[in-house]
């Protein structure tokens, strides 16, 4: 099979705010911003310990074997537009733990 290449950065975007890029190919070819006002994205592999195709935990990608993996979450911390407000507030990362965020509102 065919094997795409999808590289993603979190980078200043055009409205000077954090931004989530994507460039395409390997090597990886000139960035594009696709969604504004990302501040934060975080993923984690679930993996299938026991070969019933399930996942059965969920870690991040240092030492995961591929061929276990059966899913794949995507957690995103997006930034307001418009500073209206801002207050710190504990916010549940990917992996269920909490923790002390600064957030626009």
């Amino acid at each position: 099979g065919v094997t795409a290449v999808n590289t993603f950065t979190i980078a200043n975007g055009a409205n000077g705010a954090p931004a989530l890029f994507c460039a395409v190919g390997n090597p990886a070819g000139t960035p594009v911003e696709i969604v504004p006002n990302v501040a934060n994205m975080q993923i984690l592999y679930g993996v299938d310990d026991n070969a019933d195709l399930v996942a059965d935990r969920y870690v991040p990608a240092t030492g995961v074997a591929l061929d276990n993996v059966r899913s794949i979450r995507f957690a995103f911390l997006f930034v307001s537009p418009t500073a209206s407000a801002r207050r710190a507030r504990s916010m549940p990362t990917c992996g269920g733990r909490r923790r002390e965020r600064r957030a626009w509102r």
